[in-house]
C-alpha cells in the first residue's frame, strides 16, 4: 500500500508551508497543494486524496463552495474527509463550514493533533 495523499488547500504560502512541516513530522504522506478552491476541486478529481485540509477564505473559489462541490461529486470523492481550517474563531464560521459538509472544523492550523487527523481518516488507513 502506497503513501496516503493529503491535499492542503490554502491561498497563503506560509500557511501551506507550516501545515506541510507539521504533517511531515508526524508521518510519511504524499502532500499536494492548491492555492484556491478551484485548484483544490481539480486536484480532488484528478488525484483522489485521502484527506483534505481546506482553508475557508480563498480567492477564485472559497473553501465553502469547494467543499459543497466535492460533496456533490460521485463516490469515492464525496466521502473524502475534509477538515476546514481557518484563523476565524467565530461560531458562525464553524457552523457554515459544518453546513458545507466538512468533516471537522479547526480554529487554527496547530490546534488539531495528528491523532485527531488519524481518527477522522481511520477508514482510509493513514
Amino acid at each position: 500500500m502506497g503513501r496516503k495523499k493529503i491535499l492542503i488547500a490554502d491561498d497563503n504560502r506560509m500557511n501551506r508551508h507550516l501545515l506541510r512541516a507539521q504533517l511531515c513530522t508526524h508521518g510519511d504522506y504524499e502532500l499536494r497543494e492548491a492555492t484556491n478552491g478551484k485548484e483544490a476541486l481539480e486536484l480532488v478529481e484528478r488525484e483522489a486524496p485521502d484527506l483534505i485540509l481546506m482553508d475557508l477564505m480563498m480567492p477564485e473559489m472559497d473553501g465553502w463552495e469547494a467543499t459543497r462541490r466535492i460533496r456533490a461529486l460521485e463516490d469515492p470523492f464525496c466521502t473524502i474527509p475534509i477538515i476546514a481550517v481557518s484563523a476565524c474563531a467565530a461560531e458562525s464560521a464553524r457552523q457554515e463550514a459544518l453546513a458545507a459538509s466538512n468533516s471537522h472544523f479547526g480554529i487554527s492550523y496547530f490546534s488539531m493533533g495528528c491523532a485527531e487527523v488519524r481518527g477522522l481518516t481511520k477508514d482510509r488507513d493513514l
